[in-house]
């Protein structure tokens, strides 16, 4: 990443943003903060991980969120995209990411899941400029689908009276564990909430038959339809995330999560 300093000013808006940018990769934001702070005083909140802001800000904190796509375990970026889409968050997202396009299998979910726009690393100034402009400018001009809407709030409403006992662990997709998360945020304290939300999609799935059912490590597996190492790897590297092996405890957690409120 490199800076210009011949930049366009069309790019940048008038009002002082606050901005949170969410990547591992720190070197990343001290160039960020440095581009937007030499232009009109705009603020950067950094957080390391999705975890780390999820437990520290709300979306509504700030006029945009710079994304990271990948990171190195627990939530990557879509997974904090379709969370904040389940919130139905008024706060746009830019994407940022150094794949090349065509590699991205997530492309179209992203546009789909709201985000803004896509910004490649290395960048330079004039392009996250316009990243900024066109998120900005889609707050300004959002309209409300009202039918779109309405399948959001219903969804929202079955994930947050589903009795989760009848949740068939094998089905949930990722669209499901976004509401099961923001389930969790309302009923979790926020450590025991970024501990889940760290969980992959399969993982979760772990934890959830896991939790639920009196059997052995071979007859789960076969419930989920993996090998009984595979299992053990899955039960290995969720209960590093969650702090405990015990089933005991992973089913207290899951008795927390289906409390109905």
């Amino acid at each position: 990443m490199r800076r210009i300093t011949d930049l366009h000013h069309k790019y940048i808006p008038k009002k002082k943003l606050r901005i949170a940018l969410i990547d591992d990769n720190e070197g990343v934001y001290f160039a960020v903060r440095g581009l937007l702070e030499a232009e009109g005083g705009h603020r950067v909140a950094y957080f390391e991980s999705p975890e780390t802001f999820l437990d520290a800000a709300q979306p509504e904190d700030f006029d945009c969120i710079l994304l990271d796509y990948l990171f190195n375990g627990g939530m990557d970026g879509m997974d904090l995209l379709r969370h904040l889409a389940a919130l139905r968050s008024a706060t746009p997202v830019v994407m940022v990411t150094s794949r090349e396009k065509a590699d991205l299998p997530n492309a179209f979910d992203m546009c789909e899941l709201g985000a803004k726009a896509l910004l490649m690393k290395p960048f330079v100034a004039s392009q996250l400029w316009e990243a900024l402009r066109k998120a900005m400018l889609s707050t300004c001009a959002r309209s409300t689908d009202d039918a779109a809407s309405s399948v959001a709030e219903s969804l929202s409403k079955h994930w947050e009276n589903k009795d989760l006992e009848d949740l068939d662990p094998k089905e949930l997709d990722k669209d499901g564990r976004a509401f099961l998360l923001l389930r969790a945020q309302k009923r979790l304290n926020p450590s025991d909430f970024g501990k889940l939300a760290s969980l992959t999609l399969t993982e979760t799935k772990v934890f959830l038959l896991r939790s639920q059912h009196d059997k052995t490590d071979r007859e789960l597996a076969d419930i989920l339809g993996t090998k009984t190492s595979t299992w053990q790897t899955h039960i290995e590297n969720a209960s590093t995330k969650l702090g405990t092996r015990s089933v005991l405890q992973w089913r207290i957690l899951f008795d927390r999560l289906n409390t109905h409120h």
